[in-house]
């Protein structure tokens, strides 16, 4: 007996959700130093 797992969603909010987790990643490793870089500003 198959299960469905179908939900519906909002594709705005997904959507907004999702392009706001990448930005705050790509900040966040932009703004820290990596110590391969040596640490460079």
């Amino acid at each position: 007996m198959a299960v469905e797992r179908i939900q519906t969603v909002e594709i705005q909010e997904e959507v907004q959700q999702a392009y706001l987790s990448y930005a705050m990643s790509v900040i966040v490793a932009r703004a820290l130093p990596d110590v391969r870089d040596g640490l460079k500003p």
